[in-house]
């Protein structure tokens, strides 16, 4: 981790994390009462280039790996206080979730499985915002267990 930066009311924080081949992405824990949101990144930058986004203007890097996706989650679950649980996700962070489809799938995959520690069990997860994937059918027949807005 290279940074730890929490909001004034102590309820939000933002970690920047350092990838294997030194890429920075980031990651954001929000408390609200009675539960707690990770926010994840899915890329080392964005493609999209939305004039309103940092991450949109630094441009593409790379597409995360569902390990590196994972592990994000993770990092947000050991932050949660009082040994709490993550009850919601989203792919909002670095990076446009749908352009890298099949990491996101898989990472999705591994932290709603419920097979294995529990810990690690995401109650809901959501989807991507960019106006871009309207008509996107993949999303839906994936099976993944979706809240959509």
């Amino acid at each position: 981790m290279v940074s730890d930066t929490a909001s004034s009311d102590g309820l939000t924080r933002k970690f920047l994390l350092k990838l294997e081949d030194g890429q920075t992405i980031e990651t954001v824990l929000m408390g609200y009462t009675g539960r707690h949101t990770a926010c994840v990144s899915t890329q080392a930058g964005c493609a999209m280039g939305c004039v309103f986004c940092a991450t949109g203007q630094m441009g593409f890097v790379r597409h995360l790996r569902p390990g590196e996706i994972v592990a994000q989650v993770l990092h947000a679950q050991r932050a949660v206080p009082d040994g709490g649980k993550l009850r919601n996700l989203v792919m909002m962070g670095m990076g446009e979730p749908l352009h890298n489809y099949d990491a996101v799938m898989t990472a999705l995959e591994i932290v709603t499985d419920t097979r294995g520690d529990q810990s690690r069990a995401i109650a809901d997860h959501g989807e991507p915002q960019s106006g871009w994937y309207r008509g996107f059918c993949g999303w839906r027949r994936s099976g993944s267990r979706i809240i959509w807005p």
